[in-house]
């Protein structure tokens, strides 16, 4: 029977390959979740029929908050990505 250690270590290995073993593509796959979190809020509020919900996530986050999240993050992963390709192809014979 394997041991929860092993299972949070293979978790572990899996989530960082997701992130090409880079914590700045992780943080980038962080803010794009926490911008769609913030679009989904409003509708999960109307769902549970709580307005003032709704009103306050607007009245914190601003208006735009969530666009400015999405594309800092995406911009962030874009260019992550690009230098790990760049000194792929340059370590490449």
């Amino acid at each position: 029977m394997p041991s929860s250690a092993s299972g949070v270590r293979g978790l572990c290995a899996r989530l960082s390959a997701l992130a090409w073993h880079s914590l700045t593509i992780a943080w980038g796959y962080f803010l794009l979740l926490s911008g769609l979190v913030l679009d989904a809020l409003p509708l999960v509020a109307e769902f549970f029929n709580t307005p003032e919900a709704q009103s306050v996530v607007a009245g914190i986050a601003g208006p735009y908050a969530s666009h400015w999240l999405k594309a800092i993050g995406l911009i962030t992963v874009l260019a992550r990505m690009r230098s790990l390709r760049l000194k792929a192809d340059a370590g490449a014979p």
